[in-house]
């Protein structure tokens, strides 16, 4: 017998990506480098939960990929009638900070730095700080990961209040399903 299957579903990229955020940070205790990576990809999952939103409140979102951040965040909170925090204060300031590191990062800028110190020849030169080590710490990589979580939680509550049937609104937001698919299966009749 010859069948037919009709496919439908959707992946939740933002709890793939926050996955990536969960192992990175508890991998080990004191990397800085999983700690730079934890807080890249928290600000990934940002980005990815804001367009996963925005698709929601307009169909056509996806189809102007060049949006900026600010833009399509901007746009998602209007349309779910969400009042841009204040940027000076956390856990949005934090989410300012981590585009700031993700763009540094993407941009992958050449950086030169000069520097005279003055120290007596049993004193070690102070370590030079680069622009990683100025930034990614253990209680930054917290304070990033908490930020981002409650921010993503903000923004997925208004959603819940504009799309009050919507099922995938209803799942646990980090963890559980990571996609969802429907799977429809018919005879076929005829050649």
């Amino acid at each position: 017998m010859k069948v037919e299957t009709r496919v439908e579903g959707e992946q939740f990229v933002y709890r793939h990506l926050w996955q990536v955020v969960v192992r990175q940070y508890q991998h080990r205790p004191g990397d800085l480098y999983d700690y730079l990576v934890a807080m890249v990809f928290a600000f990934l999952t940002l980005e990815a939960y804001v367009n996963y939103i925005g698709v929601k409140v307009c169909p056509k979102f996806v189809d102007r990929p060049y949006l900026k951040f600010e833009e399509k965040l901007r746009e998602v909170m209007q349309r779910l009638g969400l009042s841009e925090p204040d940027r000076s204060v956390r856990p949005y300031r934090t989410v300012w900070d981590l585009k700031d590191l993700r763009d540094e990062i993407a941009h992958g800028k050449h950086l030169k730095f000069r520097g005279v110190y003055k120290h007596y020849v049993s004193e070690q030169l102070p370590v030079l700080q680069g622009f990683v080590e100025d930034r990614v710490t253990r209680r930054g990589t917290v304070r990033a990961v908490r930020d981002v979580r409650r921010f993503i939680r903000f923004i997925h509550e208004g959603a819940k209040v504009k799309f009050p049937d919507d099922e995938a609104l209803r799942l646990p937001l980090f963890g559980g399903i990571l996609d969802m698919t429907l799977r429809e299966t018919t005879p076929v009749t005829g050649p």
